[in-house]
């Protein structure tokens, strides 16, 4: 197990509120299903939700201020971002506005689901006064209940986006958060970055904490193309010469 920060007292997790960060375009038929895990998982927890809608032509926007209406929200309404990587930064970009009240950011695909164990990735943090945790996911395909444990991925899959939180400390202003010349695995990208450029180390908490449906027809994952796949890998195997090669 690895763990991030020095143990003892710290202001780092002083107050710990969490912003959930929701980016979506064209998925207004998933966010109910998005938003409902949501409140479950958090129930008695302090969170806001920080939602982009990434110029959707579906009724996307409207759908989210109808269904968040019951709890508190920061919704925004951007043009169509050029990738899913720019998208998100322009949504992380928000999280300064709410960072001292709400400094836990849980990101999420606004066509998954939360579990509600995944707030343990926070209360492993706090204990630790870590900065960056991780856990495993379940993945659905055509309806099947699939258990990604991620000591059986390929090495350079080792830090998937779906079930993770950071300390908003992460989002440095003025700088993008993730890659933008990758199309997809940019999430990938950026925890290896920070694992293996800036020594921060991660948390590997136990337990499902997302139902990730990968294989939704029309979503970027389950389009992307094999030449992105061996971009990430490859940048992956640069950064870190311990990776698997096969």
């Amino acid at each position: 197990m690895l763990i991030s920060g020095a143990r003892g007292k710290s202001k780092l997790w002083e107050n710990q509120g969490i912003q959930v960060v929701v980016t979506a375009y064209n998925t207004s038929e998933y966010l109910e299903r998005c938003f409902r895990g949501i409140e479950n998982s958090l129930k008695g927890r302090k969170w806001i939700l920080v939602f982009s809608n990434d110029g959707s032509t579906d009724d996307t926007l409207e759908r989210a201020v109808f269904l968040s209406r019951n709890f508190k929200s920061h919704i925004v309404n951007n043009p169509k971002a050029k990738n899913v990587s720019e998208a998100k930064n322009k949504n992380l970009e928000l999280t300064h506005r709410f960072k001292e009240e709400y400094p836990a950011v849980m990101m999420m695909d606004s066509d998954d689901e939360m579990l509600p164990d995944r707030v343990k990735l926070l209360d492993c943090l706090v204990e630790t006064n870590g900065l960056f945790a991780v856990g495993d996911y379940n993945l659905i395909i055509n309806g099947t209940v699939n258990e990604v444990v991620l000591g059986k991925l390929p090495d350079f899959m080792r830090f998937p986006p779906s079930a993770t939180l950071f300390h908003q400390s992460l989002v440095r202003e003025g700088e993008k958060f993730f890659n933008e010349d990758f199309l997809v695995y940019s999430d990938i990208v950026k925890w290896w970055t920070l694992r293996c450029i800036e020594n921060i180390e991660i948390l590997r908490v136990s337990g499902f904490f997302v139902l990730n449906y990968f294989k939704r027809k029309d979503s970027v994952s389950f389009a992307h193309a094999e030449e992105n796949i061996r971009k990430v890998k490859d940048y992956v195997m640069r950064v870190s010469p311990a990776v698997d090669k096969a």
